[in-house]
């Protein structure tokens, strides 16, 4: 008999953003929850993160103004880039 549960680990790399760091890495995890299958080689059983470092963080502030004019409005955008290392439990195709 073949074993078909191999447990790896894989290291991605991922840019995201939001307009807070809490935000931003939300939207961090929810990509790797919809694109890990294009990563892995099998079907997916189980995923832990085991290492997170943050590479790059950008905060960008602008000012956006009602009609150009009026109601001057602050608003913070954040970009991070991750290097993320992950346990995946997977069955072989």
């Amino acid at each position: 008999m073949k074993e078909l549960l191999r447990e790896k680990i894989y290291e991605i790399e991922m840019k995201t953003s939001g307009e807070s760091r809490e935000e931003a890495y939300q939207n961090a995890f929810k990509n790797l929850r919809k694109n890990i299958h294009s990563y892995i080689e099998g079907y997916l059983v189980e995923m832990h993160v085991q290492s997170i470092k943050l590479v790059k963080e950008s905060e960008h502030t602008e000012i956006k103004k009602l009609f150009g004019l009026f109601m001057p409005v602050e608003h913070t955008h954040l970009d991070i880039e991750l290097i993320l290392q992950i346990n995946v439990m997977e069955i072989l195709k």
